[in-house]
């Protein structure tokens, strides 16, 4: 009989222990609670342990709390439930956490509608780190750097200033001439014919000693004319696929007029001096005549400037006109920015229409006996100035430009980008005949555009 009872009660207990009743049992519902207030699901003291099934009603929420099967834990740090192998286990995430909402009834007893975006981790996944899990969810629900489709068709709007890095617009030789050396002369005279003695000093520019001078005239580059040209332009972009769009943009350019050097006018710088002596006339009292030949003398000061031209432009006013493709390279530092950053490469052909261009000129003129009295005093005076001639004719030139940037999604629909490239127009039509160098420039611009 006592072999029996002993029997009866190792069976009894073994099954107690299965059922899940003693005290393996009660530190497995403990860990469960504690579990489960860690994660947000309970509030206030722990609950009893209630069967496989049972929602009870919690306060103050109006929603049911959430049941969980034999094989799920709340917490990583939680031991694997008995009856069940690691492989079996999975964890069952608080929804308020992740964003989701699990305390809304599907209708069926002791079941929860889980409204989370996020999906548990599959069987044989118990023992990943939390910051695995939150890693995972981060990549599933796009929720730090969502990458955002660009609009089909999109209205574009740009401003910018550009740079002129090369091209030659005329030679300053192929304006009208103000300076005549001929008519450049100066003269001085000391003395008198009661003195005794009389000096006539002329000053006039020559070259080998033939009265002249030597016209240098520079190039004047297209840089030269103007300053940096402001641009303001709408236009549309369409995109084809997920990588490559066309778009065409129209523009209008200004930029102001600037001062720019002429022509310049070098010679040598003579003096010439008539010495006369003389004497009272023997015949006729209180008058002279000249005792002797007069004395000549030629002195010159080599390669000065004699004269020098500069000239002024007016505005230049521009129409741009471009069509072109545009494509896009994969996001770029998705790790650290919340939005898109697209870099992309683009290419455009079009036209361009300038107006006239229209140059006036102004002559100075060297104070040759200033200069003479004192070289290292050299002062020009004005002497006068040209109205204003055309000097390049209006009309349409040939454009192209290749451009790369970088564009940043600021919402779903509207995105901000900067860029700068190359930029390249055919020659303009010279008055005179011919036409200036092709100019190539440098714009940077700043791009909007938004979605439809």
């Amino acid at each position: 009989m006592r072999i029996a009872a002993l029997a009866t009660s190792a069976v009894l207990l073994s099954g107690c222990s299965w059922l899940g009743i003693g005290q393996n049992s009660s530190d497995s519902w403990a860990d469960y609670n504690r579990g489960a207030q860690a994660a947000g699901r309970y509030q206030g003291a722990q609950h009893s342990p209630q069967p496989r099934g049972y929602a009870p009603q919690q306060r103050g929420y109006g929603a049911q709390a959430p049941t969980y099967g034999r094989c799920e834990i709340t917490s990583v740090s939680m031991p694997v439930p008995q009856g069940c192998s690691p492989e079996q286990v999975t964890i069952a995430l608080p929804g308020g956490q992740y964003g989701g909402a699990y305390g809304q009834s599907a209708g069926g007893y002791g079941q929860t509608q889980a409204q989370s975006q996020y999906q548990a981790p599959a069987a044989g996944s118990y023992g990943r780190s939390l910051g695995d899990i939150n890693r995972a969810q981060a990549a599933a629900n796009q929720g730090f750097h969502k990458s955002w489709t660009r609009p089909r068709f999109r209205l574009t709007g740009t401003t910018g200033f550009e740079t002129s890095v090369s091209g030659d617009a005329y030679n300053s030789g192929d304006l009208p001439e103000l300076y005549d050396p001929l008519l450049h002369v100066e003269a001085t005279g000391e003395g008198s014919e009661a003195d005794g003695q009389t000096i006539l000093n002329v000053y006039e520019p020559r070259i080998d000693n033939v009265p002249g001078a030597e016209n240098q005239s520079p190039s004047i580059s297209i840089s030269d004319l103007y300053a940096a040209p402001f641009t303001l332009g709408a236009g549309a972009e369409y995109q084809l696929n997920d990588r490559f769009a066309a778009f065409a943009n129209a523009s209008y350019s200004a930029a102001r007029g600037r001062n720019t050097s002429g022509a310049t006018y070098e010679a040598d710088v003579h003096e010439l001096t008539t010495t006369t002596n003389y004497i009272e006339d023997p015949a006729t009292p209180g008058s002279f005549i000249e005792n002797g030949a007069p004395i000549l003398g030629n002195t010159a000061v080599p390669d000065i400037i004699v004269a020098k031209t500069s000239a002024s432009v007016n505005d230049m006013r521009r129409t741009n006109l471009e069509v072109g493709g545009r494509y896009y390279f994969k996001d770029v530092f998705t790790n650290h920015l919340e939005r898109p950053l697209n870099p992309y490469i683009s290419a455009s052909a079009g036209a361009a229409h300038y107006n006239q261009l229209e140059v006036s000129q102004q002559n100075e003129q060297l104070l040759l006996a200033q200069f003479w009295a004192d070289p290292a005093d050299v002062q020009y005076s004005r002497e006068g100035s040209s109205a204003a001639v055309e000097v390049l004719e209006k009309g349409w030139v040939p454009t192209g430009a290749i451009t790369v940037g970088a564009e940043w999604q600021v919402t779903p629909k509207a995105a901000l980008a900067f860029e700068t490239g190359i930029r390249y127009e055919g020659g303009r039509s010279i008055t005179a005949g011919g036409e200036t160098d092709g100019n190539i420039a440098i714009p940077l611009t700043l791009r909007g555009s938004i979605g439809f």
